[in-house]
């Protein structure tokens, strides 16, 4: 038997006549999320409302990465405490079946691994996740890169080899700069992707290390030095790229 509660939470994530946003631009999902975050932690009314959340995945068959995205947001505005959410979600990507949507799990996955990268290990994600590999390459990097960083350097430098669109790793870069100590780490990185890309990109590339403080050899160059570049990167297309990007990082896996 579906709650009241749950049927509320399906009718806001999945009909569209739901999703008019306020002259604030919140939707009604979100002003619910932001009613439940003024609610007590362990308020049996805020227990309640994580139990909907948990029993969504019965309903994830009807859901495509959009709605997801949208339950994530909810989620993170609302909240809740997320134990009881990550095992039912963990239960769900766990859960091999025939008519499977992969990349729905892989987004799942990603959500999980937001807040606990430590409940799949490398090899299972590398195997379960094997079909995005070939069909939707940045997602399945960016499962990598959580769990392993060297692991997902390599499969990035695997795609920009094949096809060097940059837009969707810089829409990227902000994330991983706000996790501790990932300056080096990026500075690595991009020293070795950076032979991939085009002069444009090269430009936005200067621009990120100006703000975020990290160095890369650029044009056999021995560092870059920061210099104003403001101009040159908001009329560049690298940067519209990366705009475009970024305003969708958090929903739906762009298609290779």
């Amino acid at each position: 038997m579906v709650s009241n509660e749950t049927k509320t939470l399906l009718d806001l994530i999945l009909n569209e006549s739901n999703k008019i946003p306020n002259i604030e631009g919140n939707t009604p999902l979100i002003l619910k999320a932001i009613s439940n975050s003024k609610l007590d932690n362990f308020n049996k009314e805020k227990e309640n409302l994580e139990d909907a959340v948990c029993s969504l995945v019965k309903h994830f068959a009807v859901f495509n990465q959009t709605h997801f995205a949208e339950l994530d947001s909810y989620i993170s505005v609302s909240k809740f405490n997320m134990q009881k959410i990550l095992n039912s979600f963990s239960v769900f990507v766990k859960k091999v079946e025939i008519d499977e949507d992969i990349y729905l799990k892989g987004c799942v996955l990603r959500f999980i691994q937001s807040f606990n990268k430590s409940l799949f290990q490398l090899d299972y994600i590398k195997k379960r996740f094997s079909e995005l590999k070939l069909n939707d390459p940045w997602l399945y990097a960016e499962l990598l890169m959580t769990n392993n960083w060297s692991e997902g350097v390599n499969q990035i430098t695997d795609i920009l080899k094949i096809n060097n669109d940059t837009s969707y790793l810089f829409a990227l870069i902000t994330n991983w700069m706000s996790v501790g100590g990932n300056e080096n780490n990026l500075s690595n990185a991009f020293n070795t992707w950076v032979q991939y890309f085009s002069e444009d990109d090269k430009e936005l590339l200067k621009e990120f290390c100006k703000q975020y403080s990290f160095t890369v050899k650029i044009d056999k160059a021995p560092q870059y030095q920061a210099a104003d570049l403001q101009n040159i990167i908001l009329n560049s297309q690298g940067f519209t790229n990366f705009k475009t990007a970024k305003s969708c990082k958090n929903f739906e896996s762009i298609p290779s």
